[in-house]
Order: structure tokens, then sequence, then C-alpha cells
């Protein structure tokens, strides 16, 4: 079923009325309602059964190299987004976008995290599909726990792999820091591992970012923009780009995500007495 927060009010509900205790299990794609009847789940989107056999791939493979123990317990940056906040409204046809081609694939193999056969087993999965494979390495999610209607407690849950999976966000978010520092006002936003800019951006400048990709070691490609609209929706809460990339439509928001905030209102709804405790 659909995730939204009136599906899962209306669920909630439907329980209370019959007196059956339940927990919410909620994570990035999906939340699941869980009783002694059986579990209903409402997901975001449909995913195929080879994107969790490829992320069972990738989690074996990471426990399994050398470098993971380098990096387990380290801290790392979590920010894989940025944009120019000296622009508000932004729309042309003549702009640019280049990509890092399987960015965090190839950075996982680059440093020893997988194999070559997990990395094939990657690119065999669609598109959409492939960034939340790897992420799945941080998979997370609050589970709480309602009785008589009310709720009790909250436990969290956190993938033991989720270091090598912040290691990725924070090297492939400081290659394109160093692209977005040679674009300077030419800079529109970057997203994961595609940055967009200016048309008028000169050449010499672009020659600067592919030699900044080639040293780092990373192919990339440049995608055909033929339509770009960058704006602040009308509460100025988040920042919508709409565009037309390879002749098809994409769009890209980020800033405040109301529905998910609706939902964890919906969850959280009943007040909290005992503290918290992590799993």
């Amino acid at each position: 079923m659909k995730r939204t927060s009136g599906y899962i009010n209306a669920y909630c509900e439907s329980l209370n009325r019959i007196g059956l205790n339940y927990k919410i299990r909620h994570g990035t794609y999906s939340t699941s309602i869980i009783h002694d009847n059986g579990t209903k789940k409402f997901a975001t989107n449909d995913y195929s059964r080879r994107l969790f056999a490829a992320s069972k791939m990738v989690k074996k493979d990471v426990l399994q190299s050398d470098f993971w123990n380098d990096i387990k317990d380290s801290k790392f940056e979590k920010n894989n987004y940025d944009f120019n906040k000296n622009i508000k409204f932004f729309t042309g046809h003549d702009t640019y976008n280049i990509d890092i081609s399987k960015a965090y694939a190839t950075c996982l193999i680059t440093h020893g995290l997988i194999t070559s056969k997990t990395f094939d087993y990657i690119y065999t999965l669609p598109k959409e599909e492939r960034l939340i494979c790897v992420g799945m390495l941080a998979r997370s999610y609050s589970e709480f726990h309602y009785k008589h209607g009310e709720l009790d407690d909250v436990t969290f849950f956190r993938e033991e792999t989720a270091n090598a999976f912040f290691f990725l966000i924070q090297e492939i978010d400081s290659v394109m820091k160093d692209c977005k520092f040679y674009l300077g006002d030419n800079f529109l936003f970057y997203w994961v591992d595609g940055i967009f800019f200016k048309g008028c951006t000169p050449k010499s400048t672009i020659k600067k970012i592919e030699n900044v990709l080639n040293c780092y070691g990373y192919p990339y490609k440049y995608e055909k923009i033929d339509f770009f609209d960058y704006k602040y929706d009308a509460d100025n809460d988040n920042i919508i780009v709409n565009c037309v990339k390879n002749d098809e439509f994409k769009e890209y928001i980020w800033g405040r995500d109301s529905e998910k905030e609706k939902i964890l209102e919906t969850i959280k709804k009943q007040r909290l007495e005992k503290p918290l405790r992590k799993n």
C-alpha cells in the first residue's frame, strides 16, 4: 500500500479499536505495522528482489574487506547535495550537467570494499535501484511500540555497515565540492554525483572540472539538458528543480519534507512516557 500519513493513521485507528498491541517500524523507504495477526507494509515504491540480493552481496563484501577495518570507527560528513545560495530563480535551455558514472560502486571497488563480481551485479539493476542498493549499507529504522493504543517505547536500529556508506558520501561529495569551487558563480547545484552549471561557463573552467574528475579516477558523462527551471516553492521551504534530461522529465526537491513530517507526527501522536533505547 502507498505510504501516506492518512493510510497509516487509519490502519492504526482500526487496531486501536479492536484492542491489538502493535509496533510501527518506520524506515527510509517503507513503514510496517506489525502485530500478532500479521504485518501491514506501506511503501514509497516497489523494488525488485534483485535489489535486495545485491544489497546482501555488497554488505558481505564490505564486512570481509581489509579497508573496512580502517573506516568502521571513523567519523564522516553525510551531506550529498549543495546549491548556489545566491540564486533564488534560474530558468533556461542553456544549462550543463556532468554526472559521475557508477559513482558509489566505483568508489567501493576502488577502495577494495566490494569484489568485481558484486560490482557487475549491481549494474544488472535498474538505474533507479542502484543507489538504493548501496544505500542499504546504512539502512535504519525506528520502532514505535504501542500498548492499549498508547505509545509505550521507541527503539532504533542502524546497520553495522553504515560507516561504509557514510564514507562513500563524503568521498563523492568532496569531488563535487572541488567542482563547485572551480565553477564559482556559474555553479547551480549538485545532487549526489551530478553537478549542474550555467551554459555560459567558460571552456577553460569546464576543463578544470574534467581534470578534477580525471584526477580522482571517476568516469563521467555529459547529460543532455533541454529545459531547466530552478526555484523556491511558494512557502520558501523547498527548492524545486524541473528539467528535461536526456529527453526525460526530472524533478529534484530538497528542503522540508512535509509528508515525511506528517507521517512521523501521526506515528508519535501519543505521549511517550518511557525513556528511549537503542537496539
